[in-house]
Order: C-alpha cells, then sequence, then structure tokens
C-alpha cells in the first residue's frame, strides 16, 4: 500500500469517522482450516477475520450467546481492513466517556 494512502486512512480513522463498539472473541466453531477464526462484532454486526492488529485502550467483556458465558476483549474505536487482518485504531479515552 502506498504509504501517503497508509497515513490518510489513519487520519481519517483517528478524527473523521464516529466510532464504534467493537468486540473480539475467538471462533470457537471455525472449522480446521478456516483462516478466519476470530469473530469480530462492530457495532453487533459480526465479521470474520484472520488476524487483528490493535492500536490503543482495551478492556475485557463478558457476553452470553445462546446463554453461554463468553469472554472477549472490547474497545471503543475504529476498524479497518488489511485483506483479512482486522486493523482496529481505539479511542484514547475509555468507553464510557464516550457512549
Amino acid at each position: 500500500m502506498n504509504k501517503f494512502i497508509y497515513i490518510l486512512k489513519i487520519l481519517k480513522d483517528r478524527w473523521i469517522r464516529p466510532y464504534d463498539e467493537i468486540i473480539l472473541r475467538f471462533n470457537t466453531k471455525a472449522e480446521d482450516g478456516d483462516p478466519l477464526v476470530w469473530r469480530i462484532f462492530v457495532n453487533g454486526v459480526e465479521h470474520r477475520a484472520s488476524d487483528f492488529e490493535i492500536h490503543g485502550y482495551i478492556y475485557s467483556i463478558e457476553s452470553n450467546e445462546s446463554k453461554i458465558k463468553k469472554y472477549n476483549v472490547g474497545c471503543v474505536g475504529r476498524l479497518r481492513w488489511d485483506g483479512t487482518k482486522a486493523i482496529i485504531i481505539t479511542a484514547k479515552k475509555q468507553a464510557d466517556s464516550l457512549l
């Protein structure tokens, strides 16, 4: 990727787009050979990723799925993709002060 375009995308992520609520969870039901082993929920909408990279503040969060307790990593930030890799730039403040 062109370095100038990469920097523009980061600037857009940091100052223009609104923040999203993002939750990351390992896909325990991924089949052998499936490269998309991470479940990434952005404002409740699920996406699949092969890998992720997080820049900033994160926290642990619990949730229930089909009456089963799940443990997740959460953040408030912005998501962009590099192929199937999710790159997340988080807000600089804690989640409760932004929502």
